[in-house]
């Protein structure tokens, strides 16, 4: 399982072509591109985060010093929720005339894949470092638009309600990226259990979320209609609109390779 860390975030960008870099404790570093490395140090809390929009990303360190728990976040950005339909609640039918239909919502959008990660380092000093490449979840499907009222009765029945918007389709998950670690133990102590128990190396791969769907558009109210018959007045009331249809779970994001 993860470990949860709360640092302080704190957003660098500073070159790729770095020679040497160090990220403080409790701190974010940014990365524009590729990293080639002379000396790598993250302190206690620290994250190396891929470049916006990366697909793949190679990172090679001569020398690294991971303390404490870091991170290195390779994670795909959820998808947008969709939008949902527009209401036709307070829309007015004209008499005798059905209400409009609620408006369907929007299907959430898919997740983004994890990052492709390929690194080669030396390590001098090794305590516990996470590596995430997750595909991103699918956002939520937007809820349907109510049906609208049907209008009043006039020499005619009342109209009937409107028929509820259709809800959005929950968009799918992202794939997990794909992670290869090349390394060699250069420090006098240095070590590397790898592990997603404990301390020492976790990785994780895993596929985006599913997104939910969105909640369908409720049927507009059937419109009111009164004729009289001798001197009694009857009321009829025609039927309520039809509740739109429910939307599809997405699918959820495919577990990317890890590297041995």
């Amino acid at each position: 399982m993860l470990r949860k860390l709360l640092p302080t975030l704190l957003l660098l960008s500073t070159p790729s072509y770095a020679t040497d870099l160090t990220i403080k404790a409790g701190t974010t570093y940014i990365a524009r591109g590729d990293l080639q490395l002379n000396q790598l140090r993250m302190e206690d809390g620290a994250t190396l985060m891929a470049p916006p929009g990366a697909l793949d990303w190679n990172i090679q360190v001569d020398k690294a010093w991971l303390t404490g728990s870091s991170l290195i976040n390779a994670r795909g950005k959820p998808g947008p929720q969709g939008g949902s339909g527009p209401s036709s609640q307070n829309v007015s039918a004209d008499n005798c005339q059905p209400g409009a239909a609620g408006t369907s919502g929007q299907n959430g959008g898919a997740g983004l894949p994890g990052v492709n990660l390929r690194m080669t380092m030396n390590i001098v000093k090794f305590d516990h470092l996470t590596i995430d490449t997750r595909g991103g979840a699918g956002g939520k499907g937007g809820n349907g638009g109510d049906g609208g009222k049907g209008g009043k009765a006039k020499g005619c029945n009342g109209g009937d309600g409107g028929a509820g918007g259709n809800a959005g389709n929950g968009g799918n998950g992202g794939n997990g990226g794909e992670v290869s670690i090349t390394y060699r133990l250069i420090g006098e102590h240095a070590s590397l259990p790898i592990t997603n128990f404990g301390e020492g190396l976790t990785v994780s791969t895993l596929g985006g979320a599913a997104g939910n769907p969105g909640l369908p558009g409720q049927g507009g109210i059937g419109g009111k209609g009164r004729f009289e018959k001798r001197t009694t007045h009857i009321t009829v009331t025609r039927d309520p609109g039809n509740q739109g249809n429910s939307g599809q779970n997405g699918l959820t994001g495919q577990t990317g390779i890890t590297g041995k």
